[in-house]
């Protein structure tokens, strides 16, 4: 067994100074794999750290230790993928002057290409390399990686890695400046750092669960039937569910330049009489007049989510020919007001819904919002007892949509 995997095996156990250990052992590898993604030293920096932090309160889910490096370069690669998606991040900006003071302190000319003392010369040179080049070169020199790793990651040959990095020395040996160049010490304890914050964090998530926990036990979750008497919070409910849709439909900047059926069904403004969902309705009432079907046709429901006695959401649930042949339900639209969540409401409504209607579901996401995805994508495997498939499902419109078909039982 190889000393990471013991320090693994530990720090699966708590003991933080074994994971300070792990991250002192990879943070060079670490840093090379972001450095190829983002090309900017800092910007790196901050997504290594971030793994490593995530990785420190995910540790206890590896359960073979020898899979560490390859856990962790997935880390490293989510975050780097995130900078990238977010705009924090623009790549093929390579700052490497910069980049030394998270290699070691090796002295021979591919570990010299790397030092922070060097600025424009050193720019210019490894400006004149070729991706692959550049990308096999910081794997090798930052990183330590031997060339069989590099080529799995790189989907190369051995034998063209191999190329690859010659022709890269050969390149940055010619520069007469790199000649004098020396690594520079690495400031501080990046891995004493990392563990301070990663624990510091791990505490604070520890006291947000607590205290969800907390107000779930002191909160009553109703899920009221499809009766009349609901009728009026749901459709009153629903302006608000249009104005967060309105919100989230940020794509369009200004008001449309005409109104069409397609602007309010997106949710993207207002119409005339500052109405949300409804093409040429002058009040609420009139936009919401299409969700009388839920009270008037029996292959659909409309389910009230009370709080502590008070309105607080809503769930629309559809049956054929309203959803994909062969499923039960779908589930249609679920809204939680924005001050209710967070405290374990959504989870429960849903909860009592499929034990209320046993059968198999249908529901879809969309990729863009990021909250729901993440609450089903937690939420399906517990109710369906991880009996689910992910399928493409039709939602309307043109395209269908990432969604999951699962399974529930009744109490």
């Amino acid at each position: 067994m190889k000393d990471f995997e013991q320090w693994v095996i530990r720090a699966r156990d708590g003991d933080e100074k074994a994971y300070e250990e792990l991250v002192r052992a990879f943070q060079d590898k670490a840093f090379a794999v972001a450095l190829t993604h983002l090309g900017n030293r800092y910007q790196a920096e901050d997504a290594v750290q971030e793994a490593f932090i995530e990785g420190y309160g995910r540790i206890s889910q590896l359960s073979v230790p020898a899979a560490f490096p390859a856990w962790l370069q997935k880390i490293v690669r989510g975050k780097c993928v995130r900078q990238l998606r977010t705009g924090k991040s623009v790549p093929k900006t390579y700052s490497m002057d910069e980049a030394a003071t998270l290699s070691s302190r090796e002295t021979d000319p591919e570990k010299i290409a790397l030092d922070a003392v060097m600025r424009q010369t050193l720019r210019e040179a490894i400006a004149t390399l070729e991706d692959e080049e550049r990308h096999a070169l910081l794997l090798r020199s930052i990183g330590g990686f031997d060339y069989a790793e590099i080529a799995e990651m790189m989907n190369l040959s051995l034998a063209v890695v191999k190329k690859r990095l010659h022709t890269a020395r050969t390149r940055l040996r010619s520069s007469e400046v790199l000649q004098e160049l020396r690594l520079s010490p690495r400031p501080g304890d990046f891995a004493a750092q990392v563990r301070e914050k990663a624990t510091h964090r791990f505490i604070k998530q520890q006291e947000r669960e607590q205290m969800e926990t907390k107000l779930v036990k002191e909160t009553r979750v109703e899920l009221r039937g499809s009766g009349q008497e609901i009728k009026i919070p749901v459709k009153n409910l629903y302006a608000f569910y249009r104005y967060e849709m309105l919100l989230f439909n940020d794509g369009e900047p200004a008001p449309p330049e005409e109104e069409t059926d397609e602007t309010w069904k997106c949710g993207t403004w207002v119409n005339q009489s500052g109405v949300i969902n409804g093409l040429g309705s002058r009040t609420h009432d009139e936009a919401v007049a299409g969700e009388d079907a839920f009270w008037e046709r029996p292959n659909l429901q409309a389910f009230l989510i009370a709080l502590n006695g008070w309105p607080a959401g809503f769930a629309m649930v559809a049956a054929p020919p309203n959803a994909t042949p062969g499923v039960d339900y779908r589930l249609q639209e679920l809204f939680v007001l924005n001050k209710a969540r967070r405290r374990g409401v959504a989870t429960e409504a849903v909860r009592q819904l499929f034990a209320r209607l046993p059968g198999k579901w249908e529901l879809w996401t969309d990729p863009r919002n990021i909250a729901a995805t993440d609450f089903w994508r937690k939420t399906v495997p517990v109710v369906s007892g991880g009996n689910f498939a992910h399928e493409m499902i039709y939602a309307g419109g043109e395209a269908d949509m990432p969604g999951y078909v699962f399974t529930t039982a009744p109490l």
